[in-house]
C-alpha cells in the first residue's frame, strides 16, 4: 500500500505516464507513475506553476525534442476534466502544471480535521522506521558526554 500524502502530485503522474505511454509507438520508455512522481519538481519561481517536469529523459526513446514532448504533455493535461489542473504551459523543455487550489483544499483540509493524514498503515509505518548505525550512535553519545560536561 502506497501512501497518498499528495494525491493531486499522484494524480499528474499517472496522467503524464499515461499521456508518454501513449506517444512511445516503439515501447522504448520504460516509464511508469512512480518514476514520473520522482521526476515532478518545484519551479524556481512562483509563478511559473506548481510543478514542473523537465522533459529531457524522454527525448532519445520518444525521438522528439524536448519542447515538443513538452507540448504534448501540456495539451493532455489541458484537457483533463479531473478538477485538479488549472493551467498547463510549456516553459522550453518543462511541462509547468498550475494546480487547482480549491481543489487540493477540497481534498487536503477533511484529512487533516479527521486526522486521517496523521496516521499511516502499519506496513508503511514499519517501512518508515530509521535504522542507526553504531557509529552514528556512539556519534550522538559523545555529544551527550560533551554537553553533560558543559553543564556540571
Amino acid at each position: 500500500m502506497t501512501l497518498n500524502l499528495d494525491p493531486c502530485k499522484h494524480y499528474l503522474a499517472k496522467v503524464v505516464s499515461e499521456t508518454l505511454k501513449s506517444i512511445d509507438s516503439e515501447n522504448l520508455l520504460q516509464i511508469d507513475a512512480a518514476s514520473v512522481y520522482s521526476m515532478l519538481e518545484k519551479p524556481p519561481e512562483d509563478n511559473m506553476g506548481d510543478f514542473a517536469l523537465p522533459c529531457f529523459r524522454f527525448a532519445k526513446a520518444l525521438k522528439l525534442p524536448p519542447p515538443k514532448i513538452s507540448a504534448i504533455l501540456a495539451e493532455a493535461l489541458a484537457k483533463d476534466s479531473s478538477g485538479w489542473i488549472s493551467k498547463s504551459v510549456t516553459i522550453n523543455a518543462f511541462c509547468n502544471v498550475y494546480v487547482n487550489q480549491n481543489r487540493l483544499a477540497s481534498s487536503i483540509i477533511p484529512e487533516v480535521l479527521s486526522g486521517a493524514a496523521f496516521t499511516f498503515p502499519i506496513a508503511a509505518e514499519k517501512s518508515l522506521q530509521r535504522v542507526r548505525s553504531e557509529e552514528h550512535t556512539s556519534e550522538l553519545q559523545s555529544r551527550v558526554d560533551i554537553s553533560y560536561a558543559v553543564f556540571c
